[in-house]
């Protein structure tokens, strides 16, 4: 590209790689290890210097009024000016002014982090800002001349609003606007495409501009603790997003393009008030973590068996009635949480999820389990607490890696001999059942560190049982009658 200044065409390079060697080797400009801006004010400092030592403009460029007029500007950019010690560029050193009349002096600091207070420079140009914690209700609209701006974090500002001129920082990467009184963002933050992490936690935010879908850099975006209703479409453009939480919202319903960020591993829905979810959900095949906790949800899509990278579900407190055949699919799954729904049944291939290690069913209308159960050979926890059990079948005692087991609160009538299977079983509670006997296969149950009985109906203990309380208590276990 070229732009036309005079009677002379001067080349503008967007690109280091671009800038032919000959310009070092006529003007003297270095460009070794500069960024393009650091080699572009090289060249116009070069242009004034010859201008002052010619009395007019170099005689290689033609004078206008309008070039006359850039340079000068060029030139009041370019000066020095010392903040408070630093050495920074004169526009900048206007922005640091600017919050300095609010905030007092903000200090140079070897590094900056999200709760930092202070600033890195970089040749005359900041390029890391932090001013976590200071009161600062409003930004200066002069804080879009930090253009070689990398990092800015103003966590817990009390930020009301941002200006539009946040969209001219297109050297950001990180943003932390956490914990601040936003309720909307300004469409320019589209511009920040080179924008890699964005906390948006604990703000006041009911929606969020189309123009979200332009930063097609960023990897994390966190948007917890505010009051979105919805999210726009342009949400699927982020194909680069790893991580998007969004917890603690007022959301009903996820737009279908959720299903185009395929990168993603970890996606928070908890706590919000949704009672769908798309089937497009099913293409997020690199999800590793899935919170879908405090919703109101009836039941899953088919399409969740897609997700065979999912390890950790989190599905507690909705209103789920079942789930579906598919969700044996989900062979890496290795903790699932389903507490506190409506479940009466769980689906044969339940039995598939041999990676599964915690299983939380506590709180539902479960009236039997499936024999498949006992393929869970990794199963190291199981809660039934709070269920309508009134049997369980042979295959438990299969789950030989099973330590804690909670049927505490359901309508057992008696267990199986094969629960003496249970060789790695720490605690074992089975308060408040209908129990009348415990089977003498109990006694093998050599781990055992926690034992609780009460509310039953025991007349007598097995023998076996009673030399092994006997031993418990030698050993100071806890034994509850």
């Amino acid at each position: 590209m070229a732009e036309y200044l005079g009677k002379q065409i001067i080349p503008l390079f967007t690109n280091i790689k671009d800038v032919p060697l000959i310009i070092r080797d006529q003007t003297g400009v270095d460009i070794k290890n500069k960024s393009i801006q650091m080699i572009s004010r090289d060249i116009i400092q070069l242009i004034l210097k010859n201008k002052s030592l010619s009395g007019g403009i170099s005689h290689t460029i033609s004078s206008t009024p309008e070039l006359e007029k850039k340079l000068e500007e060029e030139k009041r950019r370019n000066e020095i000016v010392d903040y408070h010690g630093t050495p920074l560029l004169k526009f900048e050193y206007d922005v640091l002014m600017a919050l300095d009349e609010i905030i007092g002096e903000i200090p140079i600091v070897f590094k900056v982090d999200r709760c930092t207070f202070g600033f890195t420079i970089r040749e005359n140009h900041v390029v890391q800002l932090g001013l976590f914690h200071k009161e600062l209700t409003s930004l200066p609209e002069s804080i879009g001349s930090l253009t070689l701006l990398t990092e800015l974090y103003l966590g817990g500002t009390q930020l009301n609003s941002i200006p539009d001129t946040i969209g001219n920082l297109k050297s950001l990467k990180e943003l932390d606007l956490e914990n601040n009184k936003l309720t909307y963002l300004p469409k320019s933050i589209g511009n920040l495409t080179s924008l890699i992490y964005l906390d948006l936690i604990s703000n006041q935010l009911n929606s969020l501009p189309e123009s979200i879908g332009n930063l097609t850099s960023l990897k994390i975006l966190y948007l917890s603790e505010n009051q979105l209703i919805s999210l726009p479409d342009t949400i699927g453009n982020l194909k680069s997003l790893k991580e998007l939480d969004l917890e603690n919202n007022k959301l009903t319903s996820f737009p279908e393009s959720i299903g185009s960020l395929t990168l993603l591993t970890e996606l928070n829905l908890g706590d919000n008030q949704l009672n769908s979810l798309p089937e497009s959900i099913g293409n997020l095949t690199s999800l590793k973590i899935l919170w879908l906790y405090y919703n109101q949800l009836s039941s899953l899509p088919e399409t969740i068996c897609n997700l065979k990278s999912l390890n950790i579900l989190y599905l507690h407190n909705n209103e789920l009635t079942s789930l579906p055949e598919s969700i044996g699919n989900l062979t890496l799954l290795t903790e699932l949480y389903l507490s506190e729904n409506q479940l009466t049944s769980l689906p044969e291939s339940m039995g598939n999820l041999k990676s599964l290690k915690e299983l939380d069913l506590e709180n539902n209308q479960l009236t039997s389990l499936p024999e498949s159960i006992g393929n869970l050979k990794s199963l190291k926890e199981l809660d039934l607490n709070k269920n309508k059990l009134t049997y369980l079948p042979e295959s438990i005692g299969n789950l030989k890696s099973l330590k804690e087991l909670d049927l505490e609160n359901n309508q057992l009538r008696s267990l199986p001999e094969s629960i003496g299977n249970l060789k790695s079983l720490e605690k074992l509670g089975i308060d408040n059942n209908g129990l009348t006997f415990l089977p003498d296969t109990i006694g093998n149950l050599k781990s055992l560190t926690k034992l609780s009985l009460s509310y039953n109906q025991l007349t007598s203990l097995p023998r076996s049982i009673k030399k092994w309380i006997k031993y418990l208590k030698k050993y100071g276990c806890n034994v509850a009658k």
